[in-house]
């Protein structure tokens, strides 16, 4: 007997079949070698689990790196508005109330603005900062500078002091 030979049992219904007794060109099963879908023995569940944590994992990755593709990232922009008509004197001082406002797409820490309060010559009557630990991108605060001196006869201004980008 040759060692190249496929022997299939008479009674099998793959007697007939011409690719059944021609063996393949590096001597394995034809019908091995033509199936293209058919998995034998089928996937246990394992590999299923294996194949959809795989597809996930790949799915995420693509759908992160398409968002950061197509989002903008303005630079923090900052927008202030002082409410003159709520400026107050409060235990000896006076309370100017700003809401304070992250336009930009990207959150900053470490945020300080100062309110300056200027004379009709432009000279600097005083200085007041405030501190945010964290500012993130479109966010809101509401925060009061407290003042020795009355503003309400003098100009205000909210400068940046400084922040850092994380």
């Amino acid at each position: 007997m040759n060692p190249r030979t496929v022997q299939t049992p008479v009674d099998s219904p793959a007697a007939d079949s011409p690719a059944a007794a021609a063996p393949s060109a590096d001597g394995g099963d034809v019908d091995a070698a033509r199936s293209t879908v058919a998995q034998d023995p089928p996937p246990t569940w394992i590999e299923w689990g294996v194949r959809a944590v795989s597809f996930a994992l790949v799915a995420a990755l693509v759908t992160y790196v398409l968002v950061t593709g197509f989002r903008s990232n303005d630079p923090p922009t900052f927008e202030f508005d002082i409410d003159r008509a709520a400026i107050e004197q409060r235990d000896g001082s006076w309370v100017v109330p700003v809401v304070m406002r992250n336009a930009g797409d990207v959150s900053v820490t470490d945020f300080e603005a100062d309110l300056v309060v200027a004379a009709a010559d432009g000279s600097i009557v005083e200085r007041n900062t405030v501190h945010v630990e964290i500012f993130g991108h479109g966010a809101s605060v509401d925060t009061e500078f407290r003042l020795t001196v009355d503003p309400r006869a003098h100009n205000l201004a909210v400068d940046i002091a400084s922040y850092q980008l994380p």
